[in-house]
């Protein structure tokens, strides 16, 4: 439902213009989020209106659109940061990355299944996801290698799968 503000028409007088405030109130938001809304009742808006009148979003969607692509590039940075880090410490950091992207595809796997979107709480989710990939890439390796003082190198990696196997799926 779209209601119309009771605040009397603005008049931005630097750049000669009329502002018309038009606000509403979500009734069914449970399944949809308010980005996918806005854009929809936008794009039903712009049909109607007479040419010379523009559309403009309130500050605070603005907002929420700068905040995920900041925490997109947080995502990326911390990747790379990871990525370099790994390859100072261990000789086997494409190893250790290669598990970033299979988590991050069962991730968006699941959201799709269970009909969740993209929102703020799940970036920061993938953001921690890739922190403890990482973690429990390390350990696995650290554990191969450790086991690798007494057996061959196909054995250590069964055995370090079979330790390390329940705190990763956890």
């Amino acid at each position: 439902t779209i209601e119309y503000s009771n605040a009397p028409l603005q008049i931005d007088r630097q750049n000669n213009q009329y502002i018309v405030t038009v606000s509403g109130q979500l009734t069914t938001a449970a399944e949809r989020n308010a980005a996918k809304i806005t854009q929809e009742v936008t794009k039903s808006v712009e049909g109607i209106l007479p040419t010379g009148v523009s559309i403009a979003t309130s500050d605070m969607m603005e907002s929420m659109n700068e905040e995920f692509s900041a925490l997109g590039g947080a995502i990326l940075t911390a990747i790379l940061l990871v990525f370099m880090v790994m390859a100072m410490q261990f000789e086997s950091a494409i190893i250790v990355m290669i598990c970033v992207p299979f988590s991050l595809i069962g991730s968006f796997g699941l959201m799709l299944l269970s009909g969740v979107t993209m929102s703020m709480p799940s970036l920061m989710g993938f953001l921690m996801l890739v922190g403890t990939v990482v973690n429990n890439g390390i350990l696995f390796i650290d554990t191969a290698n450790s086991y690798r003082g007494s057996m061959d190198a196909e054995t250590a990696l069964i055995y370090a799968g079979r330790s390390r196997l329940r705190p990763i799926l956890m």
